[in-house]
């Protein structure tokens, strides 16, 4: 390498590591002399959504009616850029949420209502490397491969570090209201447990 228009050597267990840096693409004289450069990289980013809502409102009797809501959001991303600004630390990025929510509201007699609820909620988000694996990078066996930080404003080479990951989680709601009035008075009473 040069350093200072002085050409130092490389180490020879580093080299495979700086072949992975692309050749810079803007460099004044006086930089390429000092053995400094500058690469601009530009990339897309796909992304594809998916949403879907349907929604049933329905008269069961002239004192009760049921409502219900289904959404789905279905998404995926692409990122090149997973990890390094290098391109060649790619990670896909795929999410998957449902929600439901029911209701079910009656007048039980002219003064008093009821309404009862339930709600689920199920999201899955799973993010993988899809990345080049080359072993230039395979600090321990049986392992991911690492990543390279020199610092001092030079990008850093290796994938994204928390990936892969899974995260799912569901969770449920169920309510009742009990709703009372008469006069100038009303009273109301409920209970929520959510899960």
């Amino acid at each position: 390498g040069v350093i200072n228009g002085v050409n130092v050597g490389v180490n020879a267990a580093i080299a495979p590591v700086l072949q992975l840096y692309p050749l810079p693409t803007r460099q004044t004289p006086a930089q390429a002399a000092q053995g400094i450069g500058r690469t601009d990289v530009t990339n897309e980013i796909p992304g594809h959504e998916h949403y879907f809502v349907g929604r049933i409102d329905y008269n069961l009797t002239p004192s009760s009616n049921l409502f219900v809501r289904y959404t789905l959001d279905r998404a995926s991303v692409f990122e090149p850029n997973s990890g390094s600004a290098i391109p060649l630390w790619n990670s896909n990025d795929d999410s998957e949420n449902h929600y439901v929510t029911a209701e079910l509201r009656q007048a039980l007699n002219p003064k008093t209502a009821n309404s009862v609820r339930f709600g689920t909620t199920r999201t899955s988000e799973e993010a993988t490397r899809t990345d080049l694996d080359n072993g230039l990078l395979k600090f321990f066996p049986e392992r991911q491969s690492g990543s390279v930080n020199p610092g001092s404003g030079v990008t850093g080479v290796g994938g994204n570090q928390v990936l892969p990951f899974t995260q799912r989680q569901t969770r449920f709601i169920v309510g009742d209201d009990l709703v009372w009035s008469g006069g100038g008075h009303s009273l109301t009473l409920g209970a929520e447990y959510e899960r």
